[in-house]
């Protein structure tokens, strides 16, 4: 009797904790040890994040150039580190010398001209505007009654309601000082920022490798030098052939007499950094000839000088860099196919724009490895098994 008694006490003991933990438990197991819950979580946190900084991008912008700097520059840190035996600092700092270096002497030789560039298009945007609208007024009714319907002109001419919807002196003025504010603090806080993140870098990377399960973490590391492949090929890829197109578009529209050719070729050549984005500049530097021959008193239309030269020297440069550059450059390629590539760039030009532009093949060649290593094996043994 008194040993049943005393056992009583554990009994209860026991069916309390017993109840407490099917409370938090679904058929043995917490709530988080499924895997589909994980995987809820992780997908959700890395859309979360995606979010963010799309919402906080004119914030994040220097941080994200940074680290992409340190990302493809450690490499050549690491080598001098390892092999010459210069300290990680040292490098860096080397490395920042030398970039602020090639700026400042690209500014000496370039900056004159382009200030001469910018100076004249100011000067003769007036002008520019005023044909477009006197041609809009005299010669395209069709276009004229499609403008009417947008704005409401009250019976005054197309090109004056126009002009009376442009933005004021003080405004342009406000934004232009707010971009200039914006362009300097990146410039000042991007070297600072790269330097932090290059000199921990590989220390960063073992940090995070740290809190990957000790299962996964061969899976995963091989998984990072596949991507890191892939990526780091893409980027340093599209660096060099952006200064490629810049120089390239530069030139070839000089020679064509184009009209402002080395801020079009350098604007060009950056936009260059996103696949096929360069495009937007040949019919810009087809209707900036065509303005001036108009204000030339030419009457025929010059096809030669408007639509072949221009295009001659950007189609020769841009059959250079798809097939001479960018193939040097990088030895390992995506793998996608015209169809995937254009696709995967509409739909990271809609969701964030440029970024998304510049962000989207990166992401999807990841998504790639991801597809090939893990989700489709995987899949592949399901479907035998069953």
């Amino acid at each position: 009797m008194a040993d049943h008694n005393d056992q009583r006490p554990e009994n209860q003991s026991t069916s309390a904790n017993g109840s407490h933990g099917a409370s938090t438990q679904f058929f043995g197991r917490h709530l988080w040890q499924y895997a589909v819950v994980q995987d809820i979580f992780w997908i959700s946190s890395i859309i979360g994040l995606l979010v963010i900084g799309y919402l906080l991008r004119s914030v994040l912008t220097p941080i994200l150039i940074a680290f992409g700097l340190a990302y493809v520059l450690n490499p050549i840190v690491t080598t001098c580190q390892e092999r010459f035996h210069i300290p990680r600092v040292a490098s860096i700092v080397s490395m920042l010398m030398l970039f602020v270096t090639t700026i400042l002497v690209a500014i000496w030789l370039l900056g004159p001209i382009l200030a001469t560039e910018i100076d004249q298009l100011l000067h003769r945007w007036p002008d520019y505007q005023n044909r477009i609208m006197s041609y809009i007024d005299n010669h395209n009714i069709a276009l004229q009654e499609w403008i009417k319907r947008l704005v409401p002109t009250d019976g005054q001419p197309v090109a004056g309601a126009l002009a009376g919807k442009a933005p004021r002196g003080l405004k342009l003025l406000t934004q232009a000082f707010s971009t200039t504010a914006y362009v300097v603090a990146c410039c000042i806080l991007t070297p600072i920022f790269y330097f932090f993140f290059a000199w921990r870098f590989d220390e960063y990377l073992q940090y995070v490798l740290r809190l990957v399960p000790n299962k996964h973490r061969d899976e995963v590391r091989s998984l990072a030098k596949k991507m890191d492949a892939v990526v780091g090929n893409y980027i340093r890829g599209r660096v060099i052939a952006s200064l490629f197109l810049c120089a390239g578009f530069s030139f070839c529209w000089w020679i064509a007499d184009v009209p402002y050719s080395l801020a079009l070729g350098i604007v060009t050549g950056i936009l260059g950094a996103a696949p096929w984005v360069s495009t937007v500049g040949l019919p810009i530097a087809m209707m900036l000839k065509y303005s001036d021959v108009v204000a030339e008193g030419s009457t025929a239309f010059p096809w030669l000088a408007v639509l072949v030269w221009p295009s001659i020297g950007f189609f020769g440069i841009q059959a250079m860099e798809n097939y001479l550059v960018t193939p040097w450059i990088q030895s390992e390629s995506m793998s996608m196919s015209p169809v995937m590539v254009i696709t995967v760039l509409l739909i990271g030009g809609a969701a964030a724009g440029f970024y998304g532009l510049l962000l989207a093949l990166p992401i999807a060649g990841c998504g790639q490895v991801v597809w090939q290593d893990v989700i489709y094996p995987r899949w592949e043994q399901w479907a035998n098994d069953t």
